[in-house]
């Protein structure tokens, strides 16, 4: 079992411009083919969190070493059916683990795995 343990996040830390949403058919302004593309819904600011060397060696035992832990201000918009876009690079998400303490600001911890079927709009 994996253990996740919140970590104390200061919202200065949220300091990359994620988009969300879904997917979407379109066409490749080269060939007219038709693909997927991203399709934006809304941005949110999250923190890509970094993880210790035992949890990168726990993760290799359940196959997902390549995925990534984003942190986001809790919100309940963010779902597992949507799509994230950071940094050009699109990425489903695999698991939305929701702090539920009672804090003032809590903060989710959203794993996510780059997504290959998708290309970027644009």
């Amino acid at each position: 079992m994996i253990q996740v343990t919140m970590m104390a996040i200061n919202f200065i830390q949220l300091n990359k411009r994620a988009d969300l949403g879904t997917s979407k058919d379109g066409r490749n302004p080269n060939t007219g083919n038709i693909l997927k593309v991203f399709n934006k819904q809304f941005s949110r600011f999250c923190a890509v969190r970094t993880r210790t060397m035992n949890q990168t060696y726990q993760l290799t035992n359940f196959n997902m070493q390549d995925t990534v832990d984003l942190v986001f201000r809790h919100d309940p918009l963010i779902q597992s059916l949507l799509k994230v876009q950071l940094d050009g690079i699109v990425y489903d998400i695999i698991s939305i683990s929701p702090d539920e303490s009672f804090n003032l600001d809590p903060y989710d911890i959203v794993t996510v795995r780059k997504n290959t079927q998708i290309g970027s709009a644009g």
